[in-house]
Order: C-alpha cells, then structure tokens, then sequence
C-alpha cells in the first residue's frame, strides 16, 4: 500500500510546480504512522485527519494519496476500538483503489482483510469471513507476488470463523489451519521467533480441532507439535502450555495410557498452580489427575482429589453436582483405603447436595 503510494505521490509532485501541499500531506502521514508504531492512537488519528483534509484540497477525488490517508485513518479507528467508524473508512479505500486497480490488486485483498477484522469485531462472523475469502481469492490469483504472510493471517482468521458458533463449519475450519502449517514451512523462515509463534498457534488450533473430532492420534501429534514449538516461544510458565499438556493428558487417558496422561496432567498442574492456582481450570484439571492417579493407585489420589475440591469450592456459592462427584470419589478412595468414618462422611456430604438439588428443582 505505502510503496504504491509514495510513487503516486512522486508522480503527482512532478507534475506540480507548487507542491508544498503535497510535501505537507507526505509528511504528515508519515508521522501518523510513527504515531501508530508507538501506540499513540489518538494522535495518529489527528495527524491522518489533517492529511486527508489536505489531499482533497490538492488531489483528485479517487486517488492513491487520499485511498493511503483513509486506510491509515481506518486503521487508526480500529486500534481506538471505533469498529464502524473503521469500517466505512476501509470501505471508502476499498472503492478507490478498486476504481483505480481493479479488484483485483493486492492492495484491495490488504483492505478486505482489515474489513473482516472489522465485522468480526462487530459480531458479524458470516460477512467477516466473506471479507476474509475475498482477500484469499485475490491473492492466490497473485501467487508470484503474494505476500505470504498476509496468507498466513487470512488463513488462521477464516480458520477462526468457520469455528464461530453461527457458521459452526469445523472440517473447514481444520482445513484452513492444516494448509496454513503447510504454507508457513514452505514459506516462511523457521528460524525465526515470530515464525515458531505462527507454527504453535496453527499446530494448537488444529490439534484441539482433531481432539474435539475425535481423531485421537492426529490430535496427538498436532498438539505435540504445537507443545514443541511453544516451549520455544514462550516462557515455562504460559497458559497455553498449560492448556497443551492438558489436553495431552485427557487424549492419552482416553487411550487408557494412564502413565503419560498423568506426566501431561501433572506437568499441565505444575503451571496452571501457578499462573491461576484458584481458578476453576485448575480443579478440573487436578480432578482428572486425580482420577488417574486414582487408577494407578498412587497414595497420592486423596491429597489431589481434596484440592481439586477446595479449589472448585472457592468458586461455587454451594456445593453442586461436580462437587458431589468429587466428594463421592474422595468417598470411593476412603472406602477403598479402610478410611471408613471418612468414606460416610464424603457419601453423608453427596447425599445432603442431591438432596439440595432435588428439593430445589421440584
């Protein structure tokens, strides 16, 4: 887009004796964008007003300098969080350059991206991902000059709407993630950090996707690979490791391999008491730990199963039913163990919550 403009600019000066206007416009909206880079939102945003004031004065009304400032304000909008006002500013830029370049230029696939940003952003799933394939469409006419980076993107984002509850299209979805993979290795530098950054999140993605399919062994190996290059990006200590080991432990407890689902729940425990100790994700996942260690007879069982219950408790007003099946599992465990006076109390405590939750349902 700003290469594009610049030579237009070039052009234009060339051909005006009196191009302070020109020189002022230029200039300002590079400092918009340094602006940008810093997280001044709303000063960019003045700055590319001022600009685009200043074209209109001096420039044709379809032209290159005016689609640059509109993006650049449309883009402005978005990081202030003015979602429709950005909207229709990437809406007008879209209609310039497509009067100017046809439709398809890259330039316009660059705007039909940020318009899917937009509408997703509004809660309007369906037309953001019409936006989003539109922009894929144009780039893959342009396979030589394409920016593969901006495939990347397109491909995660219509990966993440075909995932959206109102288009609900997971074999879709699936697919947008596996050919992303496939694009970043064939594409991209995986030496890079922010390279190892795309190939975690698309291996994740793709992984929970097999899981919730129920392709055990693809979600495996995605997920796995997605644990690998996570690690590389980011600190031991990260949710999304957490939530990969995690899910780790529960597609090998599914495969009746207790030993490495326990190494998975355990390493996934070991970071989410850390990072939310108190938080409900963390007592479900020492609950399904505890239900391992409960099968591979671990004198360890009744310790996780009490903190998986005093962690659930906090976050509950009473006991409801995943805390009587955590008391009727603390019950199991006593009663197995000889802990007899333990066992009733845990059982007495279960049948006082169903109770509750009849009397409360009649």
């Amino acid at each position: 887009m700003f290469a594009l403009y610049k030579s237009a600019v070039r052009a234009k000066r060339a051909d005006t004796p009196d191009n302070d206007g020109y020189e002022v416009a230029e200039l300002l909206l590079k400092k918009g964008v340094s602006h940008l880079y810093k997280h001044e939102f709303i000063r960019a945003k003045a700055t590319f007003e001022t600009a685009l004031q200043i074209w209109k004065k001096i420039s044709d009304v379809d032209s290159m300098p005016i689609s640059a400032s509109t993006y650049c304000l449309g883009v402005a909008y978005y990081y202030l969080g003015d979602y429709s006002h950005a909207r229709l500013l990437f809406e007008e830029c879209r209609r310039i350059l497509s009067k100017l370049f046809g439709e398809d230029c890259q330039n316009v696939a660059t705007t039909f991206c940020w318009l899917g940003r937009q509408h997703e952003k509004l809660n309007d799933p369906n037309t953001a991902l019409e936006r989003y394939l539109l922009a894929l469409q144009i780039l893959k006419k342009e396979k030589a000059s394409a920016d593969y980076h901006v495939v990347i993107l397109l491909l995660h984002a219509i990966g993440k709407m075909y995932q959206h509850e109102e288009v609900n299209l997971l074999e879709m979805s699936l697919k947008c993630f596996v050919q992303e993979i496939g694009v970043i290795h064939s594409k991209l530098d995986e030496d890079e950090y922010s390279t190892l950054r795309l190939l975690a999140d698309a291996y994740f993605k793709a992984g929970m996707l097999y899981k919730v399919m129920e392709d055990i062994e693809e979600a495996i190996e995605h997920l796995s690979k997605a644990l690998e290059y996570t690690k590389q990006c980011s600190d031991g200590e990260s949710h999304r490791l957490a939530t990969i080991t995690d899910a780790l432990g529960m597609l090998y407890a599914s495969k009746e391999e207790y030993t490495e689902a326990k190494k998975y729940y355990s390493s996934a425990y070991s970071i989410y008491e850390k990072v939310s100790r108190n938080h409900p994700i963390t007592s479900d996942c020492v609950f399904r730990l505890s239900k391992v260690l409960e099968i591979l007879e671990s004198e360890l069982t009744l310790d996780f199963y009490k903190e998986s219950l005093r962690v659930h408790r906090i976050n509950v007003e009473e006991d409801d039913a995943r805390a009587a099946e955590i008391l009727f599992c603390l019950g199991r465990v006593c009663l197995e163990t000889g802990r007899c006076r333990d066992a009733v109390k845990y059982f007495e405590e279960v049948r006082c919550v169903l109770i509750r939750a009849v009397y409360i349902s009649v």
